[in-house]
């Protein structure tokens, strides 16, 4: 507990004993949550978002700790894996984010059946197409030209 903390000699620096004391309590307050975490039965209430959240949330944590202790011990924790660990659960966090921000409602297009509209809305019976073939490749006298039928392409 902060209250309980003996400065001694860095009891006349006012500064320090503040950021101390802040710091004391912030710790105790992460310990909090670190209890609520073990406790039997609470991860198991969770629903499935919730439970990815909260998975996130205890990574973050872990590692920005971590990096906190890198910093007090005078270690970069740029040059450290620590970074990569980071960009690993801040690349989780937004997978995550894309995946719950998905509206149920939203509608989505069956590509397949697309398909099968297009296809059946353009296709013509064949009894019809020898129909417009007669009347495409049909000359002035309403006879068909002979010339371009497919006996006469060997």
């Amino acid at each position: 507990m902060a209250t309980n903390m003996d400065f001694k000699e860095l009891e006349a620096d006012e500064a320090i004993k503040k950021k101390l004391t802040t710091m004391s309590q912030a710790l105790d307050k992460i310990e909090e949550v670190f209890k609520l975490a073990e406790e039997k039965g609470f991860y198991e209430k969770l629903s499935n978002k919730q439970k990815i959240d909260f998975n996130i949330l205890l990574s973050f944590s872990l590692n920005s700790l971590f990096w906190m202790y890198l910093r007090a011990e005078g270690i970069d924790p740029k040059k450290h894996k620590i970074t990569s660990e980071n960009d690993r659960v801040k690349s989780t966090l937004l997978r995550a984010r894309e995946l719950f921000k998905k509206d149920p409602l939203q509608p989505r297009i069956d590509t397949q059946v697309a398909k099968r509209f297009i296809k059946h809305s353009l296709w013509v019976p064949i009894e019809n197409k020898n129909e417009s073939i007669n009347t495409n490749d049909s000359n002035e006298t309403g006879t068909m030209d002979t010339s371009q039928t497919e006996e006469n392409w060997d």
